[in-house]
Order: structure tokens, then sequence, then C-alpha cells
């Protein structure tokens, strides 16, 4: 355990005699463990193969949307599509996800999102939905479509085609699960603050569980398919 402890060393002669030393020993935390990572250094089709860190990717949604190339993992997400990429389970219920994307194309309704914890068949969903101007609401879901907690709207938030976006979703349990989440354009300076804090206590949802990647075109879509890359995903421990 970090902190700063008082060590003592008592020595005793062969003529009874003693003499104590004493010391005060520092002790620091260890760095966050890496949990899982994935910098998608391969070529895959049909799939998201094995990640960096040696363990597969679960898709769900038809194979021959996901596939992995040129440094990135790619969604070809279809009007009326919804397609998820899902670690294995994450030995840990405090963690911290960070990562990227990049859409080829701004659509009315579209979303992107990430599966904070997901168990069995439930999860938490940090949601940005996207609107045809790039404004950005993000939303906590439980489930598909229960919200936790009323939609914010990040200022100066804005997607553009082609443009990599930052994330970082953090989800810590205690007796219930608080979940935090900001996002920004890459090469801008990190937001400070959190941009939507929720907490949730669906018993359901407070062990360790799997993370993931999700993407959505409504199905009155007209530019699709939308190329949805993802790049640079780390999960750690969280401090």
């Amino acid at each position: 355990v970090a902190g700063t402890y008082t060590i003592s060393l008592t020595v005793t002669d062969d003529d009874g005699a003693t003499d104590t030393k004493t010391q005060q020993v520092t002790v620091t935390a260890p760095a966050p463990g890496v949990l899982f990572a994935d910098t998608f250094g391969r070529s895959t089709t049909a799939g998201w193969g094995t990640s960096d860190s040696g363990a597969a990717w679960t898709t769900r949604g038809a194979a021959t949307r996901f596939s992995v190339a040129d440094g990135v993992g790619k969604f070809s997400v279809g009007a009326g599509t919804s397609l998820f990429a899902d670690t294995p389970v994450i030995d840990s219920t405090s963690t911290t996800m960070s990562g990227s994307f990049t859409v080829d194309e701004v659509n009315e309704g579209m979303y992107v999102g990430v599966i904070a914890r997901r168990v069995g068949t439930t999860q938490w969903l940090v949601r940005a939905r996207i609107a045809a101007d790039g404004t950005v609401k993000l939303n906590v879901l439980r489930g598909d479509s229960t919200s936790v907690g009323a939609a914010v709207s990040p200022a100066g938030l804005t997607v553009t085609a082609g443009q990599t976006y930052r994330f970082e979703i953090d989800t810590k349990t205690t007796t219930t699960t608080a979940i935090a989440a900001k996002f920004w354009k890459a090469g801008d300076a990190e937001p400070t603050a959190w941009q939507i804090e929720r907490s949730d206590a669906t018993a359901a949802l407070q062990g360790a569980g799997s993370a993931g990647l999700y993407g959505y075109l409504p199905s009155a879509t007209v530019n699709a398919p939308v190329a949805l890359t993802f790049d640079e995903l780390e999960i750690v421990a969280a401090p």
C-alpha cells in the first residue's frame, strides 16, 4: 500500500548490548496497469481479429462490416444498422478507457458510442449523438435506450468528416458505479473536467464485464455506408 512507513532495525551483540536504527521509507503506488490495448497494426477482414493484448475481439453485426487495415479498426455502418465490437471481460471494476475515432461522413442522428461495461446482455453505453451540423449530445444509457440522466451538449464540440476525436471513459464501482466521459478534437487540449457524469446502481452491472465500441446510422440516412474507424484503444486500471 502506498504511503510513508517507519522501519526500525535493532541489533544485539554477544554481550547483550543493543542498538536501534530507524528510517522512514516511502512506498509509491505503481502506475495503473494496462488491462487491454489495441493499435490495430494488422490486416483482417470479416472481423477485428486479435488485439495487441492477445485477446480476440467479438463483433456483433454482419461480419463483412468489420475490418482492420492502415492502423485502424473499421466499422462500415449501413443505414438502419447498429454495429458493436466487444473486448473480453476486463478483470477490474474500476477502469479508464481511452481511444480515438474518425468518421468519413456526418449524418443527422448518427451515433458513436463506447461501452463502459457489458455484463451478459446488458450494458452501460456512453453515446454521442451527432447532428447534421456536427454538434454533439452525450448521454449515458443502460441497455440500448434507457437514459441514466439527461443528455448534455459539450461546449465547442463539433464533429467533422475526416477529423480525429479523442475520448476517455471512467467507470468506477464501489457500492454503485460512477461513469464519467469526455470527448474532444485530437490536437486540442484535453478537457480538464468530465463533460458528463452519471451514477447507476443496477445490480447486474456492478461486477466486472467487457468493454466495447458502437456505431449506428438511422434508416433514412442517404450518405451510407459510413466508415467509422477507431484507434489507440487502451483500458487501464483506474487509480
